[in-house]
């Protein structure tokens, strides 16, 4: 390094290149809220229509659900598969190991899905839908709005201009113009004259299907030419859908408009509609692509929306009403600041020791290089700038300036020894010797902290997606500190001395310190040569370590990682038994009309989703970020979970890593029947809702006593029906039942470049109870006969919904605090646990029944325990540098008592204000040992 020394320009010059690089990889890292891991979660659901859950799972549920425990491929595993099988439908979700990557795993169960699919009747096939599952993903929504045009004027101008550069988004899935004034043919059947011409929904279906859609008839070769034979469709335009013949059972024929009604109205699928301004509002919205970068796809879908805006008629307007780019730009500034904050402040503090700005300057020079330096790296190595990677340059920043210090105090010592005037030789020799002196110990310190955060690294799953980028961005940006401290700041200081500058300059401070360093060796001499006083403190030291593991850690609550703070809030509403979207927007409205009422002067506006019949999401944007707590705490108290809706409030991060948020208790009921495990999973739900165990109660399966609709052919009138050559068959009444109550869309026909729906249903409000359902006419042998003399219909308690978790049935109960009483969550765990294990002493369990305590928090213990092994192999590593360092086992022994005062200042602070157990505060934990362990080896070294 002496070479280097002598040539300060070619120091300056490499150090000037790497900082350029630096620089220009920093701008190309991609930017987003967390690390690009995550756990793909696939479902696919299917609608099975007449099956009951139990002979849907028995006939093709268990073969579909064994095909897709055993996918696996390049780098896929899955982890577990989980299934709910409900009335009328089935979810199964698989869930992949940490680190799959989720186009791919959707690609693998698309590929076995469609492979299964052709077992399943042709109703339930055509029900199927793959798709990825994510709770917290978030998605950008833009409203479009005119104060002159109608929705459909609005759409009709704006979807040739977005639609073609919507779909150049790569980070995009879903991104789409919705209209919720989208049209679809709605042909209304009218019951009494489709009975009297003796016609069911099957023969509406199959002349529509016929007139729609087009046959091939083959190729014919004539002389040197083939030609394809084509039948086309006889239906070309909606006008024409009346004029559709329909045979009877006559022998004659009819047209459509005979027995129903056409009309082009708005979709029934889409219902919904938004205000902007006091005006109705078309909806842009999109979702992230599994993988995909939700800040990147928010920014490119705006700046489209920007650069087509000039081409806009005037009258169109648009507000941005989700905008999750906005929320992560806003978090990422946050945590560049608390960078700069951590800079200013180091150097704030070698002021105050220093007191020479220029040589501050030399050694503050060291934060912000070495952590430009570190994105070179950090582009190598495919890390993103995210809230984690910078908290770990944010840690870097105060400890890069450590090995600075050292060097620039030594060679500051060395010239105080040295009265004669100094030549450039004499200067160059000190400055050398210093470095020299102190080069091991600097090394042996920074390799002190680097094997600290180098285990974690080296970590798996949740671990590794939380702290790896924190882990490696502390590794780059403190290795290239110890770079600077020993190329760059000599050679300063060599630089400075040439051109006259003082070697050191007196502290501001310096009479304090003086004070403060001779107390402090006083203190130092009177410990070490007092016998009683070395015992006590190592016994207080080994008595708090005993109790923090027997009393503060087991009563701590748990938690993965702090979430940045929000001014979105998720009230996710969720009911049963509804079949059309409608009547969960109805549902939705009154729930959105009493969150205002309650909550309106703190709400900005709110956004709602409406995407199944039995849940829906209001998205409330504070008018004041700082009022987030107290509104959420409230409205968790204001929304309580009754028999017929339950509630999830919480803050809404838009991110592309959905964050575990485990419960404080489950429990398992396993073995016996569906019925035995149902009838136990209920009274332990009422148990521990009748004794408020906890804030939130919520079971898999839902063990609700739901009722349906049963309709049971009278079966001994169907063998006089078919002598009597009766068309009707005991499929049609599930047919006529359906197209009475929710309709169904049998196709689409093509018109003016779009697909029209094509929905049929009987007219809009005849069957509203099981009465009118039983009432309702059916025509057999040109006669009206109500539907209750060809079967019983009647209302009756629904057959148990089915949970397995890899094949296995389970009913599964979970209890869950709120956030504002979390710190009561392992308190109530053990109670619940204690109340479980009364109640089973007093109730036998049916045979085979078994309940079981499980793990609510398995995610996060086992990511816990693999942060203890992280420290554990640490404090090894350390113990091997440290041996490698001084030759001596005593002296690595005498240092690592560093280890456990960090263990006990962390926890005896997380306890005493009452904060929790997570990653973040172990890592405060592996932090502090690494701090402490670097500093031990400097001063073991100069003793």
């Amino acid at each position: 390094m002496k070479n280097l020394y002598r040539t300060p320009l070619r120091v300056y010059l490499l150090l000037g290149f790497l900082a350029a690089l630096g620089v220009y990889s920093g701008t190309k890292l991609p930017i987003s809220l967390f690390p690009n891991s995550n756990k793909a979660t696939i479902a696919a659901h299917v609608s099975f229509g007449s099956y009951t859950a139990v002979e849907f799972r028995n006939t093709y549920g268990t073969q579909f659900e064994s095909q897709l425990q055993n996918i696996s491929a390049k780098s896929i595993e899955v982890e577990k598969i989980e299934t709910e099988y409900n009335a009328h439908d089935a979810l199964f979700k698989v869930i992949f190991k940490w680190g799959t990557d989720p186009q791919e795993a959707l690609k693998e169960v698309r590929t076995t899905a469609n492979a299964f699919v052709s077992q399943f009747p042709i109703d339930i096939r055509d029900s199927l839908w793959v798709y990825n599952w994510s709770g917290n993903t978030g998605f950008l929504a833009v409203s479009f709005f005119s104060q002159t045009r109608s929705l459909d004027g609005l759409y009709d101008t704006l979807e040739p201009l977005l639609s073609p550069q919507l779909v150049k988004v790569k980070d995009a899935t879903r991104a789409r113009l919705w209209n919720p004034a989208q049209k679809e043919i709605q042909v209304r059947l009218d019951p009494n004259k489709m009975a009297l011409f003796g016609l069911y929904p099957r023969d509406i279906t199959t002349s529509l299907n016929e007139a729609m859609y087009g046959n091939s008839g083959g190729s014919v070769t004539i002389g040197l030419n083939q030609y394809n034979v084509t039948l086309p469709r006889s239906l070309q335009k909606i006008d024409d859908i009346g004029q559709i013949s329909i045979p009877t059972s006559l022998g004659k024929s009819i047209h459509l408009s005979d027995v129903a009604q056409v009309d082009l109205a708005v979709s029934q699928a889409d219902t919904e509609s938004f205000t902007t301004s006091g005006a109705p509002s078309i909806i842009l919205f999109s979702r992230p692509r599994p993988g995909g970068n939700i800040k990147r796809m928010a920014e490119e879908i705006l700046d489209i929306v920007k650069k087509l805006e000039p081409s806009f008629p005037e009258d169109i307007k648009y507000k941005v009403l989700v905008d999750p780019s906005e929320f992560i730009r806003s978090a990422v500034n946050n945590v560049f600041r608390e960078v700069l904050v951590a800079a200013l402040l180091a150097v704030g503090v070698l002021f105050l020791f220093i007191g020479n700005l220029k040589n501050v300057v030399t050694a503050a020079i060291e934060i912000p290089l070495s952590i430009v330096l570190a994105f070179i790296l950090m582009r190598l190595t495919g890390i993103n700038l995210n809230l984690i990677s910078l908290g770990g340059l944010a840690l870097s920043a105060g400890m890069n300036v450590d090995a600075s210090v050292v060097v620039m105090e030594n060679i500051f010592r060395k010239f105080e020894n040295v009265t004669a005037p100094q030549d450039y030789g004499t200067r160059f020799r000190l400055i050398c010797e210093a470095v020299n002196e102190v080069k091991f110990p600097v090394i042996a310190s920074t390799m002190a902290s680097l094997v600290v955060f180098v285990p974690l690294a080296l970590t798996s799953g949740l671990t590794n997606a939380l702290l790896g980028d924190l882990a490696l961005a502390v590794v780059f940006s403190h290795s290239f500190s110890a770079v600077v401290a020993l190329i760059l700041v000599p050679t300063v200081r060599l630089h400075l001395l040439n051109v006259g500058s003082q070697s050191k300059s007196h502290s501001p401070m310096e009479s304090i310190f003086v004070r403060i360093e001779n107390a402090y060796v006083k203190g130092l001499d009177f410990f070490l040569n007092s016998t009683v006083s070395k015992r006590i403190s190592y016994s207080c030291v080994a008595l708090a370590l005993v109790s923090l593991g027997y009393f503060v850690i087991p009563r701590l609550p748990k938690e993965i990682i702090g979430r940045p703070d929000t001014d979105w809030i998720d009230l996710f509403v969720n009911t049963q038994g509804n079949t059309l979207v409608k009547q969960m927007e109805s549902q939705t409205e009154e729930i959105e009309a009493r969150l205002m009422e309650k909550f309106g002067d703190k709400i900005q506006y709110t956004f709602v989703q409406t995407e199944n019949p039995n849940g829906s999401d209001i998205m409330v944007r504070l008018k004041d970020k700082s009022q987030m707590n107290p509104v959420w705490h409230e409205m968790e108290k204001y929304f309580t979970n009754t028999p017929q809706l339950t509630y999830s409030v919480s803050p809404w991060n838009p991110s592309e890593l959905s964050i575990p948020d485990p419960p404080d208790f489950r429990l398992s009921i396993r073995g016996g029947t569906t019925d035995d495990r149902t009838l136990v999973g209920q009274e332990v739900f009422d148990l521990l809702n009748e004794k408020r165990a906890f804030t939130h109660l919520t079971s898999k399966p839902n063990l609700e006593h739901n009722e349906n609709v049963v309709v049971r052919p009278h079966m001994e009138q169907w063998p006089y029906l078919l002598r009597e050559k009766a068309r009707l068959l005991p499929s049609d009444l599930a047919d006529i039942s359906r197209v009475a109550t929710v309709g169904k869309t049998i196709g689409y026909l093509p018109n003016e470049g779009q697909k029209l729906p094509v929905f049929i249903q009987y007219s809009e409000g005849l069957v509203t109870s099981v009465e009118d359902l039983a009432s309702f006419p059916v025509g057999v042998h040109g006669k009206l006969v109500p539907m209750k003399t060809l079967a019983d219909v009647e209302l009756k308690k629904a057959l148990p919904d089915i949970f397995s978790v890899d094949m296995k049935e389970l009913v599964r109960v979970e209890g869950k605090m709120s956030d504002e009483d979390k710190a009561e969550g392992p308190v109530r765990t053990l109670q619940a646990q204690k109340l479980m294990d009364d109640w089973k002493k007093t109730h036998p369990m049916p045979s085979g029944v078994s309940i079981n305590n499980e793990d609510a928090k398995i995610e996060m213990n086992e990511a816990l325990s693999q942060l203890e092994e992280a420290v554990g192999l640490s404090v090894l590593l350390i113990f091997l540098t440290m041996v490698l360092q001084f030759g001596d086992i005593m002296s690595a022994l005498f240092v690592l008592v560093a280890v456990p005062l960090g263990f006990i200042g962390v926890l005896s602070s997380l306890f005493i204000f009452r904060s929790t157990l997570s990653l973040n505060s172990v890592l405060g934990v592996i932090l502090l040992n690494g701090i402490a362990v670097a500093n031990s080896i400097i001063l073991v070294d100069f003793l």
